[in-house]
């Protein structure tokens, strides 16, 4: 899964985030979202071979210049249609990545990964679309989801997905903390870490601070680097409101790292640290993170709000 998978916060008059009723959905906002989740390389062959690289490294657009040429050559062919799918996500295209997505599922009904893929590009979908828009992405997001998981059991990325939605999707969308703990589980069968990130995102959910405060100790007393600790603990303190200074010393810390997968991205970072820095009624140094953010990823919707509510 990416990684570099955010619910969306707004503020009360207090300034403490609340979670807004639109989709703040997934953490997707932080976490799906090539932040976090590296894409899964299912099948063997030439194609493969030429965007397996690019796809690690993020090189959007050369992906997509090779996997249209695939298209061209062969509209119906799955794995080329699931490579330019997955270079439209990564460049916020989430529309045309559905539309090619969708091709790759019919031509591959069997592959869990092009299911995953297509389930986390209604996810990111959502997070920026009206109410009415999110909850269909929501719902076609969630089934995506399941089926490949039902395909492939041993697709980690897959539940980590799942267990995303159903931890941060609202009841209405197919939400379900109860869900969502029980992906977890099966996730550490797979991955001990990745169950560990699920438990900690889990518990901040459910609003059980302390525990995850204790979690993320630990974890730092024994691996100082860690990119998705860090961010954990200046997110923690953005959404308390606690422990200003701690979470901002993480965040910038985290910020000289280069994100690894399955954890927030760069510009979610950012966002976090602006927030903090605001908290702090230190406007410009808040204004310059949010600025930051929004250029790392345009379509981080939250920063640009947030910068324009300070400009004006």
């Amino acid at each position: 899964m990416p990684s570099n998978v955010g619910t969306s916060f707004a503020h009360r008059s207090d300034g403490a985030p609340r979670r807004p009723l639109r989709f703040g959905i997934l953490s997707f906002g932080i976490y799906l979202g090539f932040g976090i989740l590296g894409f899964g390389i299912s099948a063997a062959g030439g194609l493969r071979d030429r965007c397996a690289t690019l796809v690690e490294e993020r090189k959007a657009s050369e992906l997509q210049a090779i996997a249209q040429h695939a298209v061209n050559a062969s509209p119906a062919d799955a794995e080329a249609n699931y490579y330019l799918g997955v270079s439209l996500m990564l460049q916020d295209k989430h529309a045309e990545a559905i539309e090619h997505l969708d091709k790759a599922v019919a031509g591959a009904p069997g592959n869990s990964e092009y299911y995953r893929a297509l389930g986390d590009a209604h996810g990111l979908a959502a997070v920026n679309a009206s109410m009415m828009s999110a909850l269909g992405h929501a719902k076609k997001c969630k089934a995506a989801l399941e089926k490949a998981v039902a395909l492939d059991p041993k697709n980690a990325q897959a539940r980590i997905s799942l267990a995303m939605f159903y931890l941060h999707a609202p009841g209405i969308a197919g939400g379900s903390k109860k869900k969502g703990w029980e992906q977890a589980g099966e996730i550490e069968k797979l991955d001990t870490e990745y169950g560990w990130r699920i438990r900690v995102i889990g518990s901040m959910a459910e609003k059980r601070y302390d525990e995850a405060r204790a979690m993320l100790a630990g974890k730092l007393a024994a691996a100082p680097d860690s990119y998705f600790a860090l961010t954990q603990v200046g997110r923690l303190s953005y959404e308390t409101g606690g422990n200003l200074d701690e979470g901002i010393a993480a965040l910038k810390r985290a910020l000289q790292m280069t994100p690894d997968q399955n954890s927030p991205g760069l510009a979610r970072a950012q966002y976090w640290l602006g927030g903090l820095y605001e908290r702090k009624k230190d406007k410009t140094s808040a204004r310059a993170a949010y600025e930051i953010a929004s250029t790392l990823s345009p379509s981080l919707k939250e920063a640009r709000v947030a910068l324009a509510k300070l400009k004006s």
